[in-house]
């Protein structure tokens, strides 16, 4: 039976002039970089996953003219939207529309930082000024943070970034915590005037702490939103709960929000609501855990090992059940710590 004490702590060229500005020079281009290897693939039902095969002619139309070295800046009454330069590109008069290859894109927040694109393939629309970015695409974000996905779309018109659902999106973390965060999910949804992004479908994230030899901690969800500003990631339960495992604990709930590992900072948890968090002695993980816990709230931080559990928590090992107002488990050590114990019963029955 483990010790008790009394105290617990998560987005070319036209010859004519619209009000766009058209310049033309020919540019040197570095190769995207190799998309990274997919992580972990959580369970359920798979989304199925698109490559990008190109952009077809616009209504099966015959380019009326192309350019080499193409630089194109897109400005609405006086306000640059974004800018694009490619080694060449298709015009299509009739229909608006350009198609542009080996492009790099900037799209432009107001006086704020821009957003860098790379990638094989562009096309946008001279009428309603939408950019379309496909074929190894990586997208840089002013804090460091990087996505790489197959086909990535802005319509400047609603300062909008998306990416459909059915092409993967693979993310690394800001300037500091690079390799300590990695990202992936199906679809993804933003704004360049905002530090939120929506994972659509079957997220995943994995974090590691500063310490080397502490094993990442893995979550999948059915989606997720990315704040990269306060530097969380909350995750959402659909058909299958929330999941998280690290080593030999494993844990689910309805939600969880992830602090993001930041430099000098370890990542942590927080589960709400119907929260199961199973633990084991070693990664054999045989059929049962050796300490079960249930409770309406938890906290986890990887770098120090401990939980924290409050609402109504309780805690199931060696065939005892300890309740309390908040149960700390500190797993370093082996012990639980209880605040205001109400109830211990020895013999009690595994949920």
């Amino acid at each position: 039976m483990p010790r008790l004490a009394s105290s617990f702590r998560l987005v070319g060229a036209s010859l004519l002039v619209f009000v766009q500005i058209w310049i033309f020079w020919p540019s040197s281009f570095h190769p995207a970089e190799p998309v990274q290897p997919t992580l972990d693939s959580p369970p359920g039902p798979r989304t199925a996953e698109k490559r990008f095969s190109g952009f077809d002619p616009p209504e099966g139309a015959t380019p009326d003219y192309s350019i080499d070295g193409v630089h194109y800046i897109s400005v609405l009454k006086g306000v640059r939207q974004w800018q694009l330069t490619a080694t060449d590109a298709d015009f299509y008069s009739a229909q608006q529309w350009v198609h542009a290859r080996s492009v790099k894109a900037e799209l432009f927040n107001g006086e704020g930082p821009s957003i860098h694109l790379e990638g094989k393939n562009a096309r946008y629309s001279l009428a309603t000024r939408d950019l379309d970015i496909g074929g190894d695409v990586v997208a840089r974000f002013p804090d460091g943070s990087t996505l790489r996905t197959e086909l990535l779309e802005f319509r400047p018109a609603l300062k909008r970034i998306s990416v459909p659902l059915t092409y993967r999106v693979r993310g690394t973390g800001p300037q500091g915590s690079e390799n300590r965060l990695r990202f992936e999910g199906f679809g993804l949804e933003g704004r360049i005037d905002s530090e939120v992004m929506e994972l659509r479908d079957r997220a995943f994230i994995e974090v590691r702490t500063l310490d080397p030899k502490e094993p990442a901690t893995q979550s999948w969800a059915s989606r997720a939103v990315y704040r990269r500003k306060e530097g969380v990631m909350d995750l959402f339960s659909g058909s299958e709960p929330v999941r998280m495992e690290q080593g030999t604990l494993r844990s689910s709930a309805s939600r969880m929000q992830v602090g993001l590992p930041r430099k000098g900072i370890d990542p942590s948890f927080e589960a709400q609501e119907e929260v199961r968090i199973e633990e084991w002695k070693d990664l054999k993980r045989s059929a049962t855990p050796y300490r079960l816990s249930t409770s309406g709230r938890a906290r986890f931080d990887p770098g120090t090992q401990q939980v924290v559990l409050t609402e109504y928590p309780q805690v199931y090992q060696d065939g005892d059940t300890m309740t309390g107002e908040v149960i700390r488990i500190l797993r370093k050590e082996d012990q639980v710590e209880i605040d205001n114990p109400n109830a211990f019963t020895t013999g009690g029955s595994r949920e």
